[in-house]
C-alpha cells in the first residue's frame, strides 16, 4: 500500500510539473534498469541446472506424444470395434 500511495505522488507531481505522466515514465525506466542484476550459476548449479532442463523437457515430449495420441484415437470412430471378422 505504500508503495502505490507513493507511485499515485509521484503521478500527481508529474503531471503537475510537466503537465503529463513522461516524467513518470522515465523516472520508472530509470529505476527499472538499475535494479536489474545478472546470476551466474556456478559449475555445480548449471549442470544441475541441465539436467532438470532435459528432464523436463523429456516430460514434455512424452506430455506432447500422449496428447496427439489421443487426438489420433478420438478422430477415429470405434478405434476398437472390429466390424469386418476375417
Amino acid at each position: 500500500m505504500k508503495v502505490i500511495g507513493t507511485l499515485l505522488i509521484i503521478i500527481s507531481v508529474a503531471r503537475i510539473a510537466m503537465g503529463s505522466a513522461m516524467v513518470f515514465m522515465l523516472y520508472l525506466c530509470n529505476n527499472a534498469f538499475k535494479a536489474v542484476t545478472s546470476y551466474t550459476p556456478s559449475p555445480g548449479e548449471f549442470r544441475e541446472l541441465e539436467t532438470e532442463n532435459d528432464k523436463l523437457k523429456k516430460l514434455l515430449g512424452e506430455k506432447d506424444l500422449e496428447i496427439a495420441t489421443l487426438r489420433d484415437l478420438v478422430k477415429k470412430v470405434n478405434p476398437a470395434y472390429r466390424t469386418k471378422w476375417k
